[in-house]
C-alpha cells in the first residue's frame, strides 16, 4: 500500500529537516531480485507504452515512430513528429481520441493563450501512443474507435502482457481513456530488464528509436529525455503520471543490466523524481552499478543543485539495500 512508502529524501535547512518527500525506490540488476519495495503494486500508466508498441506490432525506423512511445510536452518537434506519423500511415489527427489538453511545454502553452486557443487532443501527453494505435488499427483493418476495452487492438495489448508477466492481470482507465494494468513494481522492473536484454528485430528497433531521439519521448528540460541523452545509447528513461520514473540500462557483453524503478507518493513533480533517482543511485553505491548508472548518477550529483529549493540542502533518506 502507498500509506507504506518511505522517506526518499529531505529539504533541510540550517540542518533541520523542512520538507520530506516519501515514495518507492527499489533497484534491481540483472538476474537478481528486485530491492525491498518491489512487492508494491501500483498502476503502469505510462510506463506501459513500449509493450503496447510491441503488441500491436506497429513500428518503423524513423525519428517520428519516437511519439508512439512517448510522454510529450506539446513542443513543435512534437507536433511535427505528430504530423509526419499521421502523413506516412495515411491517418488524420481529427481521428484522435484522447482528452484535450494544453500543452505541458509553456512556451507551447503561451502561444496558444495568446491565440485564444482551448486544449486540443495532439498536445495531450499520450497523443503520440494514440496515433501508434491509429496506425496499427489500419495496419489490419480494424475499426478506428480503437478506445473500446473490447476492441481487437486492446485484446492484443492485454493478452501480449499478460503472457509476458504469466499471471491474469487487473485493468483500469488511464488518464488518457486506454487500459492500464496493476502490477508489482517487481514485475515492472522485470518487464524493463527483459526488454534491455530482448535481441528480436521489434525490440532492437523500438531500443534504437528510443536512443536517438530523447527529445521526442520527453521534451525540452523533461527528466527522462535527458538521461537518455546522457546515457549515449545505453539507457531508457520513462516518465509516468503521477510520480513514476523508471531508468534501465541496456546488457552489453561486459556489464550486466540494472534498472531503478521511483515512485513519488506527492504525484509527477520531476526534480523530486530526479533527486529521488540520485539519492537512490547514490545509496546503492558507485561499486554496485554499471557504467551508465555510475556516469548517470555523476550527471545528476552535477544537476542536483537545479532541484533543490534556495537556502535548504537536500538529505537523502535511502538506505542502500532499501
Amino acid at each position: 500500500m502507498l500509506h507504506e512508502a518511505k522517506p526518499l529524501f529531505a529539504f533541510t535547512r540550517g540542518g533541520r529537516e523542512e520538507v520530506v518527500i516519501n515514495g518507492f525506490a527499489v533497484f534491481k540488476a540483472q538476474g537478481s531480485a528486485a530491492s525491498p519495495g518491489g512487492n508494491e503494486q501500483l498502476y503502469a500508466r505510462s510506463l506501459l507504452k513500449p509493450w503496447q508498441a510491441l503488441a500491436v506490432d506497429t513500428f518503423g525506423p524513423e525519428a517520428y515512430w519516437a511519439i508512439g512511445i512517448a510522454s510529450h510536452s506539446g513542443e513543435a518537434r512534437h507536433l511535427q513528429a505528430l504530423n509526419e506519423l499521421a502523413a506516412a500511415e495515411g491517418l488524420s489527427l481529427v481521428n484522435l481520441q484522447c482528452p484535450k489538453a494544453k500543452p505541458a511545454q509553456a512556451l507551447a502553452a503561451a502561444k496558444l493563450l495568446v491565440n485564444n486557443r482551448g486544449g486540443e487532443r495532439v498536445f495531450n501527453f499520450c497523443s503520440g501512443k494514440h496515433l501508434m494505435l491509429l496506425a496499427a488499427c489500419r495496419r489490419q483493418g480494424l475499426s478506428l474507435d480503437y478506445l473500446q476495452p473490447t476492441h481487437p487492438l486492446q485484446l492484443q495489448i492485454t493478452e501480449a502482457l499478460t503472457r509476458r508477466v504469466g499471471r491474469p492481470l487487473a485493468w483500469a482507465e488511464d488518464g488518457c481513456g486506454l487500459q492500464t494494468p496493476y502490477l508489482s513494481i517487481g514485475e515492472q522492473l522485470q518487464l524493463w530488464e527483459d526488454l534491455a536484454i530482448d535481441a528480436s528485430e521489434r525490440a532492437l528497433l523500438l531500443k534504437k528509436v528510443w536512443v536517438t531521439n530523447p527529445k521526442l519521448i520527453g521534451g525540452e528540460d523533461r527528466v527522462d529525455s535527458d538521461i537518455v541523452h546522457t546515457g549515449k545509447g545505453q539507457l531508457l528513461a520513462k516518465e509516468g503520471a503521477d510520480g513514476l520514473l523508471v531508468v534501465q540500462s541496456l546488457a552489453s557483453r561486459d556489464e550486466p543490466a540494472q534498472g531503478v524503478f521511483i515512485k513519488i507518493n506527492s504525484g509527477f513533480v520531476p526534480g523530486h523524481m530526479a533527486l529521488a533517482l540520485f539519492c537512490k543511485l547514490k545509496a546503492v553505491g558507485a561499486r554496485r552499478l554499471n557504467s551508465s548508472l555510475r556516469a548517470l548518477l555523476d550527471h545528476l550529483e552535477i544537476k542536483s543543485a537545479e532541484w533543490i529549493p534556495p537556502k535548504q540542502e537536500l538529505q537523502s533518506l535511502v538506505a542502500g539495500n532499501e
